[in-house]
């Protein structure tokens, strides 16, 4: 995804700086410096906390610098709030509720927006998103 992303760079003049992962579980220290090295400064990252292989961490949703081994670069990484892929959203019509009980369960949180993946694999957007996001 790394050569499209450059295509893109090269053919359109886009400004590229983040890269987004979803629906895998973990992601290797060797990456840091591939991404950096890219261009990339921001890397969202929504794992599949019901794998069956490896280990996600879970860092409640809050960013998070993550320095190569190296020393030498660094890119900020956000994890998804919900330490499962896609889920609550399984189940649900309206994020609101969670979004408010995530709130009371984290009183400390320290940003005023909120990563939040909604949708699944191939699944359309639900129509309520639009009109919660500002």
């Amino acid at each position: 995804w790394l050569h499209y992303a450059h295509e893109l760079r090269v053919r359109y003049g886009l400004k590229i700086d983040s890269a987004m992962l979803c629906d895998v579980p973990g992601v290797t220290w060797g990456a840091v410096p591939v991404l950096a090295d890219a261009g990339i400064k921001y890397f969202l990252w929504g794992p599949n906390g019901l794998t069956q292989v490896g280990f996600t961490n879970n860092f409640n949703g809050k960013a998070f610098y993550w320095v190569s081994p190296s020393g030498k670069q660094k890119i900020m990484v956000w994890q998804i709030a919900n330490p499962n892929y896609c889920s609550p959203w399984f189940t649900m019509t309206d994020v609101r509720p969670w979004l408010h009980w995530f709130a009371a369960k984290n009183p400390n949180y320290p940003y005023n927006i909120m990563y939040v993946m909604e949708g699944c694999d191939a699944a359309p957007p639900p129509a309520y998103l639009p009109g919660i996001v500002t």
